[in-house]
Order: structure tokens, then C-alpha cells, then sequence
């Protein structure tokens, strides 16, 4: 309502306000979540200038009304919403009055305009009003993007700019993992402009290419970034070499006439340039690209060799190689000889060695062969040369050879011709008798004739010999004859005849067999025979011969036991081979030789040899499949017997060691006393002999108690327990050593969770493990010969829960001055790491800058009224408290501006207190004493409470005199009282000064009144003001001094337009019209004094649930001076 009296006013300040200027803009833009700054620059009349002054900002969002933003001197005079959060950014006495807004929102948008105080009379409101507009976040930070070179470090810079010196941002930097560095911040300031930065350092690597970096800028509600993706450049690595065909050892193998491609690519940025060379001349090139193709069309052998591929750029260079290998079909066959080759022919003297070699080209190595007479003769693979060498050639070795190369891709032929210069040959033996297979037969007593004959050049020397002894000779001659007169069988043998020349020799023989009985029996054998016995292994093939001397030949035969085995007739040797001979094949063989003209007889014994056979192994216990149970501590027997020829060497083995052993012995025992568990397992019996080896085996499998339980788990166990975070699961595995196999159990509790029966391994499983699942484990392993035991525990890991807070020293209430506690309690494992406490105001939470577990007062005073709860930490999550409220009480508390002052209609005292619990007020008078709302002969007394505060008036209606009333007021509540006494009438001295000064105020009040009653024909407005500090009731008391205006209801509110004081702030009230608004110029005398001061009081009802405080009937009174001459 005083607002819309604006307009009156105004027109009393036209003519004073030349002085009084403002240059502020009309609208100032800022971004929710940042710092707002409205420019300010004033100025006042010179007069002023050393003066004091107070500088006051008021946002006057809603019309009618106007709340303070800023106030320079008391900052509890601004507006909740306000208070902490503005401030301003230069000095008052140099005319800069900019007002600065921290964490700007929405409910800041609206108009402000700024005043200034010097004293009671010289005051200015600087219109028009500059308006706020609110809009959305949307500065970002700027991000100066820097060449990235790996292993060179780099400064990357992000920076943001804001002209609003306030609420400093926050600049970040976000990186991977995979992206360390460090971090530096610094702020500039350029004019009003500051600039924030923040570098980011690294050296980067190759594998940083692509990896994004963030760079955000926040302020407590809000934030913004901005995203780059780094590009590193690094010098070529990761060369690789690949091709259409198969790689093998960094070869690849072409056909020729195929064509060949090979692929070069490398990592690296820039691009490489890549290059192909080969032989140190480059074939293929190509710029600022990562790959390079070579392609060779139809390749001949000659493209083979290696080839290299390069790739550098400006940061350094990388090389590799491949080795192409051409395959082709052999080409270029030569052969050559270590004799003069004429006409593809090589003449060698026989005796001599014949060496040829055959070479060709072709890839893969060719196979070479030598043939000769279509009979292979020399081969080689994979080598494309062969040596065909012939030692002491012969006269047969005379022909053509032919040499063939051939590879999977073709073949190819040459050949050669050897002619052997040879020594004296074709000597032939002829008789007078007749020749049989170079052998004549002569009947003992009659004469024997043979004749030498032979072709060479010169003739050769012939000579007869027998036995080794020259018997006949001659020179020169081709031909000799040789007579034995009268002949005996000891004639009876081989008669050779040799021819010789400086070429050569060449011999041929010829028998004369001499008719005889048989005689000279003699048996042998492929063995070794001793003593008329031959030993053969079994298995193996024996042969014995039989041999006489006789002629005609005789007739053989061959028995064992007096069975024939073998017969021949006319033979003068006979063998008995008796293949895959077994041990029943021993014994004595006899030999029997007969003809017309005898017979004789001789014998031989054959012993078979063979490998051991049917092992066999007994014990004294019962053998059950290959295995016998013996229990610990008694002995075990067992026996390992065999059959074999000669006796073998019996060796008994456990686990590769040899526990006993025997030579020459069919059989061995093995005995072990006291058997442990380490006993248990199998037993393997070896025989052998010269002849071969048999192995058997058995299993002594020893029984025993459970022993060694151990118990494991995939989660790691330390000190016998593993921690699992709850909701995982968890798997614990008892295992254990006993034979027969244990039933396992694993209890928890004393109840069994699992059980498993022979079996020596069990797994317990318990899925998604709650923090009731934490505590000791037990398995148990049991058979017939014992049990053992063995736990483990499993602590069960969650985040805090249950978090509390309690309060300490407040048994009776909390009371200012006492010591109070607060105490953060929480459940959690791993314990609590960290505690953090909030203050609570209204929707306002603030951290306080304690990481105790004890938040403490001391002691506590009526500041710390408010909400508290703390934030436990541990390394899986954190929790909150519910919020305790501090009510803080204290004793009555009378302000200093309750006063009487005197009008027209009589005396009003005002008496204001502030208490928790709030007090009860009592006016005590010189003859009675009033509370409440009560009326008492001429006095009327009214009561009011607001939250803490209580407020009473007195009135004294009618005449008064001059006489003194001494009154006074006291407050009690339960811890304590207080009093205040003052005067119900004050005398006053009136004159002509007086008199002017009370018409000069009666001109004013008459201009205001008529303002009121304009306003009076407009519907009255209700006005709600939103409080969010706290859920408790306010009382609003006026700052400003106001005019009279009664409308003598008893339901009376008092409303300042302009301001609201918190609960538990002490009003302050003054005339807000000491000076006129827009500046009353101060007209009136500054040496005046006053008599009496009256306080203006602004009573409000309580706020409903809403917040909204609601406003009836106004009564407002103005202050009343008495002037003295």
C-alpha cells in the first residue's frame, strides 16, 4: 500500500533530485546457476561526501511491495533469499554501487534499484529500476586446441570468461584412464573481464589417438563442458608385410609366370610414405598414405630376392622386409666329368673311378637321377646337382648314362656316354671231358685234361693254379693246357686260369669234381655253435647245415626225436631253418648222409632263448582287480614271479624309485612294514633278461583317516576368511585327503547348509550373500577310520546403513550456553571412513567443514537454531541421517525500542521480547497489573505472539496532566524474567518553534492522507511471502518509519512493504519517511533535538502451512517530535 503512495510522493522530490544521480542499466541478462552483476555508478550533492553512508539494494519483484537485497551496514535486514548471496564489488565512497548476485535462480528475475542513507534526513532512491532477467546456463568453457606430438609433452588450455567477480566457477578436466597429467588453474583479470584457466599436461602416446578430454566449468547448481578428441601424431610403428599368398618365415613362394602381390601397411600419423625397393632400386612409392600394394606380372626367376618396404614420415621411419622366392621347372642341365668330355663321351681306362656330375637350374631344387642301362644308379632330392661316380669301372661299365632333373613344375634330360679301355677278357675254360656248369666230373684213377683260352691285346701270360699253387704256365700265349694223370678225390677242387697284359688280368676257374663215398661230415650254423649246441632266441629263425664230401652227391636228411624234419637228395648239403623257433623246438637234431658209394652220420642240439612271460603277482592279502586294501600300520606282502630263459632280473618300482630288486631269479617279494597312506598307489614288477622285458602291476591301496583338509575359495582368503560385498555370491571349497573318500558336511550356525557322501571335495555356494550370511563356516570330513574338522570365515562387505544422529548434553532441553553434542552413528563393513555434516535451512543444505564423527557446541547458542544430519562414507556407498532440529532456548529479552510516546487520542507503550519458549508479557502499573488482552479503567492492554517473539501494547486513553507515570513491562518464561520500565507521559515544552514544526508535520501528513484515500477506492491486495529458511512461524517487524493510520480495530497487524525480519532477529523500527522518498533533500534544522522517539511495530499473524503470511487491517503510527526553542 505505501508503494502505490509512490507516485504522490515523487512529485515532492522533483525539484531535489538534480543532485542525486544513478547511471545503472535498464536490464541486466545472467544465467541461472552463475553470478549476476547490475553496474552501479552515483552521485550526491558534494555537501555529503564525508559523511557515512549506508548503501541498500531492493528488489522490488512484487508491485506494492519492495524487500531489501543488500544492506551495506545490516546485512539481517535482507531477505532470506538474499542473505550470504550478494554483495558489492566496489567501494561506496567512490561512487560504484554494483551490486553482485551469487547463485543466481529463477526467483531472482525481477526489477532492483538502489538507496542511499547518509543520516535521517539525507536519504535517495535511484530509480528507474534495472531489470534482472534469468535465463538458462548456457556459457561454455573454450578448449585451445594444440599440435599433439607423442612423447612431447603438450599444455592443453581450457579457459572461461565472466565479468561477475562473485561466486568463482570451478574448471575440470575429465580424462580416461588411458590419459594421465597434471592439472594447473589460474584467474586473470582484464578490465572488469576475469578469465579462468586451467592446463591440462601430458605427454602423449600413440595410444591417447581418438581419446576424448572434457573440460567443464561448474557452479554450485550448475555446470557446463566442452568435449575435444585428441589427434596424436607419431612417427610409423606396427609395419606389417602381407601378401596374397602364404607367409612363411617372411617368404613367400611364387610360380613363375604368376603374378606377385605383396601389401605393405604401418600405423602411423601423418600418413607415411611408403616405398617398395629391392636390390637398392625403388620399385613403387606413394604419399601420406598407410598402405602400398607391389604388384610383379608374370615374375621370372630373376624377380627373386628380397624386397624392402620403408615408411617414414616427419616424426621418423620404420623398415621390413619379405623374401620372394620364384619357383620354376629345371633348365640348364650340363654335365660335366673330371676326365676330357669329346662328343658327349668320356673314355676311362678300367680300374679307374668315372666321375660325372649332372647340374641344373630350377627352384624348388630339382630330383636328380643317374640311369644307366634303365637301371637307376645314383639319386639325390631337393639339390640340383649329382655325382655319379663309378670306382674301378669295368669293361661292363661301357654305355650311355642319362641324367634326369625334374620338380613339381617340370622335368628336363641330358645324358653321356663312358667307353671303358679294359684288360684281357672272354677266358673261357673247355675239357676233353664233359663241362657242367663250369665243372667236369672224373671218376678217381683216370686222367683229367682242361684248357685256358682268352682274348686280348698283347697276349697275356697264362697261368693254371690250384690250391694256390701255379701248376702250369706260359707267355705270350691265349692258350694253356693242363693233364692230371691217375687222379684221387684230393684232386677233386676249383682250377683257375689267369690271363694278364700291362692292361690288365682277367682269371676264370673251372671244378673237377672226383667221384667218391661220402666222408668229411661237418654241420654248422648261422650261430655260434659251442660244444656241438647253438643257442637261438625265440622268435627268431634257426638254421643248421649240413655238408659231406661225396660224389655222387649224397642224399641228406635232417631228424629230431626220430621225426624227420627236412630231406634232399643228391646234395651234398642240407639246412634246416625252423622260423619263429619257440622253446619247444630244444633239443638234439641228427644229421644222416648217404650214396652208392657210403654213409655217415653227425648230430647237433639246439637250446631256445626267450624273452620272461606270465608275470604273475600274489600277495598274502586278497587281490581284487589289481588291488589289494591294506590298512595303515600293517605290513604288506607282495610276490612277482615269472617265467623266462635265462633267469631274468626281477625289479620292483613305486613311483619310478626302485624299492627292491633281484639278478638271475624267477621270482622276488616285496614286503613293506607298517604301510602309511604315502605307501598307497601302484606297484609295477619288471623282469628281463637278454631277451626282452615284462612289466605287471598292482595297486596297494592304503586306507586312512581323513588328514590335509583344506579349504579354498575364488575370492581371496586371508587369515582363514574372505570378504564378499553383499549381493555377490560367495563359494567356499572344503576338500580333504582319506581314504575311503570322506562324507563331507559344512554347517554354519550349527545347522548343515551341504553334505556330499564319499566324495573328498564339496562346494558351498550361497548366491546373493547378505550381511546375515557373515560369520564362521565348518566342514567336517568323516569315514570309517576317522573325522577332521576345518572352518573358514566369510564377512560379508555393504555399504552404511542405519545412520543416526544423537544428541548429547540436551537431557532437559537445549540451552543456550550448555555444551550440546551431536553424534553420527552407522552400520557398515568395511567400518566408516569418513563422516560429513550438513546444516539444514529451509530447502538449503550446507556442508560443514568437519569430518568428525562428534559435531559439538560449546557451547551452543541461539545461531545454531537449525536442521542437522550427517553423510557416512565407506568404500562401497554412503548414507544419511534423518535431520535433527536444534531448539535452541534462552531466556526473555526486551528490546530496546520499547518506548512510550503521546498522540492525540492518549499515550501508547509498546513492550517487545524475544524468548524460547516465548514468555508470558505483564504490564505493571502503580496500582494494578494487566496481561493479555485486557482493559483496566483508562489502560487497554493487547498481547501477541510470532514464534519467539512476544509484543504488548499499552494505551491510556482520555486527558492527561502533566504528572510522571512510572510503568513497566516484564516477560517470564522457564529460565528467567526481564523488566523494562519507562514513562507513560513525558512533559514537553511548547513554543513557536515547536508550533512551526508541528504545522510543516501536518502538511506532510495531510499530503500522505490524501494519497491513502485514492488508494482506499482500490480493491486491497493480499500479499503472500514465501519463507524457506525453516518450517517454524516468523514474525515480520518493519524497519522503515511509516505515517499514521487507525482504524481502531482490536484485530490489529502492522506491514512494512519493504522488508521481513527473520525469527529470532530483533526489529529495528524507524520512520521510513524521515526523509521523502526519492529524496526529502533535508529541509529541516540538523541542530534539532528531539524529546520523544516512537518506535513503529509491525505485528503479523502466523504464516499458514503454505508459507504465506497473511494481512488484515493495518495500524500504523508515526513518530512524534517535540522541538524546543
Amino acid at each position: 500500500m505505501i508503494g502505490k503512495s509512490y507516485i504522490l510522493l515523487l512529485l515532492l522530490q522533483a525539484g531535489l533530485a538534480q543532485e542525486w544521480e544513478a547511471n545503472t542499466p535498464r536490464e541486466v541478462v545472467a544465467q541461472e546457476g552463475s553470478c549476476a552483476q547490475i553496474p552501479c555508478r552515483y552521485s550526491y550533492p558534494s555537501h555529503l561526501a564525508n559523511l557515512l553512508r549506508i548503501g541498500i539494494w531492493f528488489n522490488n519483484k512484487n508491485r506494492g511491495t519492495s524487500s531489501t537485497a543488500f544492506h551495506s551496514n545490516d546485512h539481517s535486514r535482507e531477505l532470506a533469499q538474499f542473505r550470504h548471496r550478494t554483495q558489492l564489488s566496489g567501494d561506496l565512497k567512490d561512487g560504484d554501487c554494483s551490486l553482485i548476485i551469487k547463485g543466481i535462480t529463477q526467483e531472482d528475475a525481477g526489477p532492483y534499484y538502489f538507496r542511499v542513507e547518509f543520516d535521517d534526513v539525507n536519504s535517495y532512491s535511484y530509480l528507474p529500476e534495472t531489470w534482472l532477467q534469468v535465463s538458462g546456463f548456457t556459457d561454455k568453457p573454450t578448449i585451445f586446441p594444440v599440435e599433439t606430438i607423442a612423447g612431447k609433452r603438450v599444455n592443453l588450455r581450457c579457459t572461461f570468461n565472466t565479468t561477475c567477480n562473485g561466486t568463482a566457477p570451478v574448471l575440470t578436466w575429465d580424462t580416461p584412464t588411458a590419459v594421465t597429467g597434471s592439472v594447473s588453474n589460474t584467474v586473470t583479470q582484464h578490465g572488469v573481464t576475469l578469465t579462468y584457466t586451467t592446463v591440462l599436461s601430458l605427454i602423449p602416446s600413440p595410444r591417447h589417438q581418438g581419446q576424448t578430454l572434457t573440460c567443464r566449468i561448474s557452479y554450485p547448481t550448475v555446470s557446463s563442458e566442452q568435449t575435444i578428441t585428441l589427434t596424436v601424431q607419431y612417427s610409423p610403428r606396427n609395419l606389417s608385410i602381407t601378401s596374397l599368398a602364404v607367409i612363411k618365415d617372411s617368404s613367400i613362394s611364387v610360380i613363375e609366370g604368376n603374378s606377385a602381390v605383396i601389401i605393405c601397411s604401418v600405423e602411423s600419423f601423418p600418413a607415411s610414405n611408403l616405398m617398395w625397393r629391392h636390390l637398392n632400386i625403388t620399385l613403387n612409392r606413394t604419399s601420406s598414405n598407410n598402405e602400398l600394394w607391389l604388384e610383379i606380372p608374370h615374375i621370372t626367376y630373376r624377380e627373386t630376392g628380397d624386397y624392402q618396404c620403408v615408411a617414414e614420415n616427419e616424426h621418423g621411419a620404420v623398415e621390413g622386409s619379405i623374401t620372394i622366392a620364384v619357383e620354376y621347372s629345371p633348365r640348364n642341365l650340363s654335365i660335366t666329368s673330371l676326365a676330357v668330355i669329346k662328343d658327349s663321351s668320356i673314355s676311362v681306362i678300367e680300374g679307374n673311378s668315372a666321375v660325372i656330375i649332372c647340374s641344373v637350374e630350377s627352384f624348388p631344387a630339382s630330383n636328380l637321377t643317374w640311369r644307366h642301362l634303365n637301371v637307376t644308379v645314383n639319386r639325390t632330392r631337393s639339390n640340383n646337382e649329382l655325382w655319379l661316380e663309378i670306382p674301378h669301372i669295368t669293361y661292363r661299365a661301357t654305355g650311355d648314362y642319362q641324367c634326369v632333373a625334374e620338380n613339381e613344375h617340370g622335368a628336363v634330360e641330358g645324358s653321356i656316354t663312358i667307353t671303358v679301355e679294359y684288360p684281357p677278357g672272354n677266358l673261357t675254360i673247355t675239357s676233353l671231358a664233359v663241362i657242367n656248369d663250369s665243372s667236369i666230373n672224373i671218376i678217381e684213377g683216370n686222367s683229367a685234361v682242361i684248357i685256358c683260352s682268352v682274348e686280348s691285346f698283347p697276349a697275356s701270360n697264362l697261368t693254371w693254379r690250384h690250391l694256390n699253387f701255379t701248376v702250369n704256365r706260359t707267355r705270350s700265349n691265349n692258350e694253356l693246357w693242363l693233364e692230371i694223370p691217375h687222379i684221387t678225390y684230393r684232386a677233386t677242387g676249383d682250377y683257375q686260369c689267369v690271363a694278364e697284359n700291362e692292361h690288365g688280368a682277367v682269371e676264370a676257374s673251372i671244378t673237377i669234381t672226383v667221384e667218391y663215398s661220402p666222408q668229411n661230415l661237418s654241420m654248422t650254423s648261422v650261430a655260434v655253435i659251442k660244444d656241438s649246441s647253438v643257442n637261438i632266441i625265440e622268435g627268431n629263425s634257426a638254421a643248421i647245415v649240413c655238408s659231406v664230401d661225396s660224389f655222387p652227391a649224397s642224399n641228406l636228411m635232417w631228424r629230431h626225436l626220430n621225426v624227420v624234419m627236412n630231406r634232399t637228395s643228391s646234395n651234398n648239403e642240407l639246412w634246416l631253418e625252423i622260423p619263429h623257433i619257440t622253446y619247444r623246438e630244444n633239443g638234439d637234431y641228427q644229421c644222416v648222409a648217404e650214396n652208392e658209394h657210403g654213409a655217415v652220420e653227425g648230430s647237433i642240439t639246439i637250446i631256445v632263448e626267450y624273452a620272461p612271460r606270465n608275470l604273475s603277482i600274489t600277495s598274502r592279502a586278497v587281490i581284487k582287480n589289481s588291488s589289494i586294501n591294506i590298512v595303515e600300520g600293517n605290513s604288506a606282502v607282495i610276490i612277482c614271479s615269472v617265467e623266462s630263459f635265462p633267469a631274468s632280473n626281477l625289479t620292483w618300482r613305486h613311483l619310478n624309485v626302485t624299492v627292491n630288486r633281484t639278478c638271475s631269479n624267477n621270482e622276488l617279494w616285496l614286503e613293506i612294514p607298517r604301510v602309511t597312506f604315502r605307501e598307497t598307489r601302484d606297484y609295477q614288477c619288471v623282469a628281463e633278461n637278454g631277451h626282452g622285458v615284462v612289466e605287471g602291476s598292482l595297486t596297494v591301496t592304503v586306507q586312512y583317516p581323513p588328514r590335509n583338509l583344506t579349504i579354498t575359495s575364488p575370492a581371496v582368503i586371508k587369515d582363514s576368511s574372505i570378504n564378499i560385498i553383499e549381493g555377490n555370491s560367495a563359494v567356499i571349497i572344503c576338500s580333504v585327503e582319506s581314504f575311503p573318500a570322506s562324507n563331507l558336511t559344512w554347517r554354519h550356525l550349527n545347522v548343515t547348509m551341504n553334505r556330499t557322501s564319499s566324495n573328498n571335495e564339496l562346494w558351498l555356494e550361497i548366491p546373493y550373500i547378505t550381511s546375515k550370511e557373515t560369520g564362521d563356516y565348518q566342514c567336517v570330513a568323516e569315514n570309517d577310520h576317522g573325522a577332521v574338522e576345518g572352518s573358514i570365515t566369510i564377512i560379508v562387505q555393504y555399504p552404511p546403513r542405519e545412520t543416526t544422529v544423537s544428541i548429547s548434553g540436551a537431557s532437559a532441553g537445549i540451552r543456550e550456553g550448555h555444551n550440546v553434542t551431536l553424534i553420527c552413528s552407522g552400520q557398515s563393513v568395511p567400518p566408516i571412513l569418513h563422516y560429513t555434516w550438513f546444516r539444514m535451512e529451509g530447502n538449503t543444505s550446507t556442508q560443514l567443514n568437519t569430518s568428525s564423527r562428534i559435531l559439538s557446541f560449546t557451547p551452543v547458542t541461539r545461531g545454531n537454531d537449525a536442521g542437522f544430519y550427517c553423510m557416512v562414507t565407506n568404500p562401497l556407498g554412503n548414507s544419511s541421517s534423518n535431520m535433527t532440529h536444534l531448539n535452541v532456548e534462552y531466556g526473555p529479552e526486551i528490546s530496546w525500542e520499547s518506548e512510550c510516546a503521546r498522540r492525540a487520542e492518549g499515550i501508547t507503550c509498546a513492550c517487545v521480547a524475544n524468548s524460547n519458549p516465548p514468555g508470558d508479557l505483564t504490564w505493571h502499573l502503580p496500582h494494578a497489573n494487566l496481561s493479555g488482552n485486557q482493559t483496566l479503567g483508562g489502560f487497554v492492554s493487547q498481547q501477541l505472539r510470532v514464534g519467539h517473539l512476544v509484543m504488548g501494547s499499552l494505551i491510556l486513553k482520555g486527558d492527561q496532566g502533566e504528572e510522571k507515570v512510572m510503568a513497566s513491562c516484564s516477560i517470564r518464561n522457564p529460565h528467567g524474567v526481564a523488566t523494562h520500565n519507562m514513562y507513560l507521559w513525558v512533559r514537553g515544552r511548547f513554543c513557536s518553534k515547536c508550533t512551526v514544526g508541528l504545522v510543516v508535520i501536518g502538511i506532510m501528513l495531510t499530503v500522505f492522507l490524501a494519497g491513502i484515500l485514492i488508494m482506499l477506492s482500490v480493491k486491497k491486495r493480499k500479499t503472500a511471502t514465501e519463507e524457506t529458511a525453516s518450517k517454524t512461524s516468523d514474525i515480520a517487524l518493519t524497519d522503515r518509519r511509516v505515517s499514521v493510520k487507525h482504524q481502531g480495530s482490536q484485530n490489529m497487524k502492522v506491514t512494512d512493504p519493504l522488508d521481513t525480519i527473520r525469527e529470532g532477529d530483533t526489529p529495528s523500527p524507524q520512520d521510513v519517511f524521515d526523509s521523502p522518498v526519492g529524496g526529502d533533500a533535508g529541509q529541516e534544522d540538523p541542530n534539532r533535538t528531539e524529546n520523544v522517539l516512537y518506535a513503529n511495530i509491525n505485528f503479523s499473524k502466523l504464516p499458514k502451512g503454505d508459507g504465506t503470511v497473511h494481512r488484515d487491517e493495518d495500524t500504523e503510527y508515526a513518530q512524534i517530535r517535540f522541538q524546543h526553542n
